[in-house]
């Protein structure tokens, strides 16, 4: 959740409404404050405090809007050097809300986080066929 005060003013948002006692209500000044200390949006990490990043969405999610962590990429861009490393990465198949839905399509989405995380490890991956592994 990366733009908690922005996604609960919008009472039109599904789920917004009945969230309001669990996330916070932004229109109480009380639950504004609190919610402005912790939103990952209004509180980008100092640049060097901030690990390479890849942000993942889905395009037709009906729970969490693409703009949302679209809107806090630009946000790190916005704060961030040249060097900082932030991959946003949009999952164009319907009907997800956190992983593709299929067996094959999720086997590639995994494949793909795994490889991002083994590259920021410093973990070379190879084919098994090019390292003479079966």
């Amino acid at each position: 959740f990366v733009d908690p005060v922005t996604t609960m003013l919008d009472p039109s948002a599904p789920l917004v409404a009945v969230e309001w006692d669990e996330w916070g209500d932004p229109r109480r000044p009380k639950d504004l404050a609190w919610m402005l200390d912790w939103s990952p949006y209004d509180n980008p990490p100092p640049l060097a405090e901030r690990p390479r990043l890849l942000v993942t969405s889905v395009l037709y999610d009906s729970r969490v809007s693409v703009w949302e962590p679209a809107r806090w990429v630009e946000r790190l861009c916005s704060t961030g050097s040249s060097d900082s490393e932030v991959i946003f990465r949009v999952d164009l198949s319907p009907g997800a809300h956190a992983i593709p839905e299929g067996r094959y399509a999720r086997l590639s989405y995994l494949s793909e986080i795994y490889a991002w995380v083994a590259d920021c490890l410093g973990i070379a991956l190879g084919n098994a066929a090019d390292s003479g592994s079966v």
